[in-house]
């Protein structure tokens, strides 16, 4: 089922509202809207976007054997599939760990996947996309450089087509995910991975310290493994480390 809404306070938040009320709602539902009052991002972060210009979309999925233990292979099924499309449109997009969209060092996608479990297996998951498209930005939004397909490209996009494109590769990559693709996974998502490629400086947030470092590995749980210059392996959570 697809469902277009011109508002809402938040796609994921309509998907989980509708999801409570009809748990048989089917894997692959969609919701998009023209404009969110309430967007969010990773961890309550806020997401802006103006009403019509962009896409804002939530996908039910429903995993097939997902254990809870390899749930951030979905952050980087929905993360790999949306460069693949971009780059279908000459775009060339990273990955910011754990699963933002950048292209350079500007913004241009933001992923926000809510999970429920049955046990020790993920038995849904509510996946928000917010990409930015038509938008011209001119200013930074909380700290964040944003950038969008038409201010890369100077093409104005049918946010329709667009939105069937990312769709259909996302869910394409859900179905067809087995744990025998482990290894290539991780492999392509650390080749798309933003400033992967040496030493850049962070702030490990825990111990409130400015460090250079280089990424060595993502885990299956997400966690961020890095190596700082004077050779100490340390690793993190989502919200534990800080690129400066």
């Amino acid at each position: 089922m697809i469902y277009h809404l011109t508002e809402t306070d938040s796609t994921n938040t309509t998907m989980a509202r509708m999801l409570a009320e009809n748990p048989a709602l089917g894997h692959g539902t969609l919701i998009y809207a023209d404009y969110q009052t309430g967007g969010r991002g990773q961890r309550g972060n806020v997401w802006s976007s103006q009403r019509g210009e962009n896409l804002l979309f939530s996908i039910l999925l429903c995993p097939e054997a997902l254990p809870v233990t390899q749930v951030f292979r979905l952050s980087q099924l929905v993360s790999l599939a949306l460069i693949e499309v971009l780059r279908e449109y000459r775009i060339t997009a990273m990955v910011k760990w754990p699963n933002d969209i950048y292209v350079g060092d500007s913004k241009l996608a933001g992923i926000l996947i809510e999970n429920g479990f049955a046990g020790n297996m993920v038995s849904h998951s509510i996946v928000g996309v917010g990409l930015n498209v038509n938008q011209l930005f001119h200013d930074e939004i909380a700290g964040i450089h944003p950038v969008s397909m038409r201010r890369i490209t100077g093409i104005q996009y049918d946010r329709e087509v667009l939105l069937q494109r990312f769709v259909g590769r996302i869910i394409e990559a859900v179905e067809t995910y087995t744990p025998d693709d482990d290894n290539a996974l991780s492999m392509r998502y650390k080749q798309y991975l933003y400033r992967g490629d040496g030493y850049y400086p962070y702030l490990d947030v825990l111990r409130n310290e400015p460090i250079s470092a280089a990424v060595v590995d993502v885990e299956p749980d997400g966690r961020l493994v890095l190596c700082t210059d004077t050779g100490e392996k340390r690793t993190y959570y989502f919200k534990e480390i800080r690129i400066l």
